[in-house]
């Protein structure tokens, strides 16, 4: 006779704490990505939708050339965080998320990617500013603050 030893205990640390958040509830949500991915210029993270197996979506920075978006001069070089939704290779859908500078060190990353408001849809949790005197922001956007044409809303 044979035993296994099973054990149902698990290192398991929460990733982020929400507090008073409408629309949210206890209990456990869909994660398609955690962990800690920079989002750097020409790098794509992709991951399949929560809501369903054929629909992928994408995250990545590209180079912001309006600067319009940094709330600077037209002259100022950076980047925008870009979502695309992707339903086949020639229905997609795209929106930008937020912008940064072109700073040594100051590198958006993806933290998290699910269905939080349990919707179906994609949920993001972006750490959007990362040098040592400004500390960290982080961004949640989820699809159910999403307006018109926007894939998610920031909560």
């Amino acid at each position: 006779m044979r035993e296994f030893v099973v054990s149902i205990e698990r290192d398991f640390k929460p990733r982020f704490l929400l507090k008073d958040v409408p629309g949210l509830s206890p209990g456990p949500v869909r994660t398609v990505f955690d962990g800690s991915m920079p989002l750097r210029p020409k790098a794509m993270v992709s991951f399949p939708s929560p809501g369903s197996s054929w629909e992928n979506f994408a995250i990545q920075a590209v180079p912001d050339k309006s600067g319009s978006a940094l709330g600077a001069k037209r002259s100022a070089r950076g980047y925008v965080v870009v979502l695309t939704f992707y339903r086949n290779y020639s229905d997609r859908s795209e929106q930008r998320l937020t912008a940064y500078p072109q700073n040594p060190g100051q590198t958006p990353s993806l933290l998290w990617a699910g269905d939080l408001d349990r919707d179906g849809r994609i949920d993001l949790l972006l750490n959007v500013e990362t040098t040592e005197a400004a500390g960290s922001t982080y961004h949640l956007y989820l699809s159910s603050r999403a307006k018109q044409g926007e894939l998610v809303g920031l909560a």
